[in-house]
């Protein structure tokens, strides 16, 4: 298991391992196989998302839209549901869910990739789309969308009976979430834009050198986040069967968040995607241990944005401390060579 995590990623297993000791001691329910199943299926769409963010990240971006393509996605494709006959294609809904994500995403990368700051490209971006969604909704819920789309979010795979008589299951958006874990790990370490991604985060200057196509690796990730948010909006649609156009307003803080905690550097570089993945049930446990402490959602957003803000200053600190070791490995030989020099 050590050899699988780094420093970091360690540091997180073993603060959600603390943490789920006093919670379980509280609470029993906690612990129960339908907590688990719940908690899990309400963090679905945080850890597509997430698996979206990882790469923005690991270039040293940001993209603060992605909670409104994802609200944008969901209205697009909502609007065309509700006009649709019962027997509608699932996968042409999502087909095209994530041809208009993919787009969205494009157009942060295309403008991203011409030196624009990324926070500010996408914060217009988001602004821009949370408008349209406002015109276009005006603020109505959209409840009307095919049988055939309501009955695959209801699918459950080893379906059984709980305790208290409740029928269960592992949800068929279970199998959405590994594919886009497997796509997601095997896009970052087995392929040259991958590799392109890692190199632009550690250095943008030796990265260029080396031959990689820097705009391209901007335009990937982006893109690349717009995909998951497509995906991601078609699943909260299939898992809530209905849509609420304000839903994921403020959302993208949850999901930087999550990346942060798993360990990803916010200048790039560094990260992986089992440590986005502890980030994500880092931050389920103690929203749950909250909820099951009966505290308010209002505390609950508190303590997010603190453990974010902590998080960062460990992630400045760590990388200040890791720089400064290294140039006093560089400085050192120098003033050995010097002082051999003047004897």
């Amino acid at each position: 298991m050590a050899g699988l995590l780094k420093k970091k990623e360690t540091g997180v297993v073993a603060i959600i391992m603390l943490l789920c000791i006093p919670i379980s001691l509280t609470s029993s329910s906690f612990l129960t196989l339908e907590n688990l199943l719940n908690l899990a299926k309400s963090n679905i769409v945080l850890c597509i998302l997430a698996m979206g963010m990882l790469p923005v990240m690991l270039t040293g971006g940001i993209d603060v839209s992605i909670a409104q393509i994802v609200a944008l996605v969901s209205v697009c494709v909502g609007k065309m549901m509700s006009h649709a006959s019962d027997d509608f294609s699932v996968f042409l809904i999502f087909l095209i869910a994530i041809i208009i994500g993919s787009v969205l995403g494009a157009v942060n990368g295309l403008v991203v990739s011409k030196g624009i700051p990324p926070i500010a490209v996408t914060l217009g971006t988001s602004s821009i789309m949370k408008g349209i969604i406002n015109i276009w909704t005006n603020g109505m819920w959209i409840n009307t969308m095919p049988n055939s789309f309501i009955e695959f979010g209801s699918i459950k795979l080893f379906p059984f009976t709980t305790e208290s008589g409740v029928a269960s299951g592992v949800s068929v958006q279970f199998l959405f979430l590994v594919a886009v874990i497997v796509l997601t790990a095997f896009f970052l370490k087995y392929t040259m834009v991958g590799r392109s991604i890692y190199a632009y985060g550690g250095n943008k200057i030796s990265a260029s050198r080396t031959g990689f196509n820097l705009n391209k690796t901007l335009m990937v990730v982006y893109t690349y986040a717009g995909l998951m948010a497509g995906v991601a909006a078609m699943i909260h649609v299939s898992i809530m069967r209905q849509i609420d156009p304000v839903t994921f307003n403020g959302f993208e803080l949850n999901v930087v968040a999550v990346v942060v905690l798993g360990g990803v550097s916010v200048i790039g570089g560094s990260g992986s995607v089992i440590g986005t993945i502890f980030g994500v049930i880092l931050m389920s446990v103690v929203s749950n241990g909250l909820v099951l402490a009966h505290i308010s959602t209002y505390w609950q957003q508190v303590i997010t944005g603190g453990i974010l803000i902590l998080t960062v200053i460990y992630d400045a600190v760590s990388t200040r401390m890791k720089n400064e070791k290294v140039s006093r490995v560089d400085v050192e030989p120098l003033e050995t060579d010097i002082i051999s020099e003047g004897m």
